[in-house]
């Protein structure tokens, strides 16, 4: 029953496809399901042993974020990220 559960407006195959290609790339990527003509690419804070409760996002529109421009940002936030456990 899956196929029928909604998050927002993505459907359970949807949001578990967005999740494997999370685990892939090791960063999210919204690629304009949520805003049309826009992208973004994600990182989780990771907060001691717990799960993350929060995340950096960094957007722009779809033109400017070609997949080596995504690689360059997701290498900054995971940079910023690691500086604020030190």
């Amino acid at each position: 029953r899956s196929g029928t559960l909604w998050a927002g407006r993505f459907r359970a195959p949807v949001l578990l496809d967005m999740v494997r290609r999370t685990r892939k790339l090791g960063y999210a990527l919204n690629d304009r399901q949520a805003t049309p003509g826009a992208m973004s690419v994600g990182l989780a804070i990771p907060a001691g042993q717990g799960a993350p409760v929060l995340a950096i996002s960094v957007g722009a529109i779809a033109s400017r974020m070609q997949p080596a421009r995504q690689r360059e940002i997701a290498k900054i936030v995971r940079g910023e990220i690691r500086s604020l456990s030190t």
